[in-house]
């Protein structure tokens, strides 16, 4: 977790003020209209001082974007990147990145009617053990519980998260904490993965001031970078990025 996760946890939140953070894409939407290539990939990435140029596929057919700016919002490494016109600038800096796993969904688990938190009694901080969950959270719905399966690496699959719960449960079952069939009984009515989950660099890397030159890529070739990689793997800190940063310089560079 970053400086500005942990303050916000020791602080307040910024959310949707509707409470549904849904609301603020459907908000765009209705501004964009038929702007929007929803489900659509990107092919090539064209950059150069005097604007950019995006070729994306969209069921079969082709469109091609020209714009005096782009923001770019996907994870930065270099698979995501690989339509990109990379300088060895961009190219350098996005090939450090390391990125962990995260599998996130609703557990149906009979019997259990209370939230579990997951504590690691053997490391440092009590933070759980990797690979693992951080918790069984209750929704608010019968037997539905929130819950997070993190990864130390990329190479896993949704099966395994699964395969990891179970295990789990049947820890907690050897103890009563949830019944002895809790691991046979349980089903994941909705799961994503969020793979690449928390990219980082290593200390070496960051002493030598790696994300001092990542912040310089704002603006170079018309392009600005935005998501977790800069703000941190929090909504609100994106938002406020966003707000804070990029938006000042797009409109300074746009002259408006």
């Amino acid at each position: 977790f970053g400086p500005g996760l942990l303050q916000a946890v020791s602080s307040e939140f910024l959310v949707a003020a509707s409470g549904d953070t849904r609301s603020i894409y459907k908000a765009a939407s209705a501004v964009l209209g038929n702007d929007i290539y929803l489900s659509s990939d990107v092919v090539r990435v064209q950059r150069n001082k005097q604007g950019v140029i995006v070729t994306i596929r969209q069921k079969r057919e082709s469109f091609t974007i020209k714009a005096k700016k782009l923001v770019v919002a996907i994870p930065q490494t270099i698979e995501n990147m690989r339509a990109f016109d990379l300088s060895v600038t961009e190219r350098k800096l996005f090939s450090k990145f390391s990125a962990f796993g995260y599998v996130a969904g609703i557990a149906d688990i009979p019997g259990l009617d209370v939230s579990l938190q997951n504590v690691g009694i053997m490391t440092p901080a009590k933070t759980p053990m990797i690979p693992g969950s951080n918790a069984y959270l209750s929704s608010g719905s019968p037997n539905q519980f929130l819950l997070g399966v993190a990864f130390d690496n990329t190479e896993y699959t949704v099966a395994d998260s699964k395969s990891l719960i179970r295990k789990e449960l049947t820890t907690l079952a050897r103890v009563g904490a949830v019944s002895t069939d809790a691991a046979k009984r349980v089903t994941f009515p909705y799961i994503s993965n969020h793979v690449p989950y928390d990219l980082h660099v290593t200390g070496e890397d960051i002493a030598k001031g790696f994300y001092t030159e990542l912040l310089e890529l704002e603006g170079y070739l018309n392009t600005y970078w935005t998501g977790a990689a800069f703000a941190g793997h929090n909504s609100g800190l994106i938002w406020k990025w966003n707000d804070g940063t990029v938006l000042p310089a797009l409109k300074k560079d746009l002259g408006i």
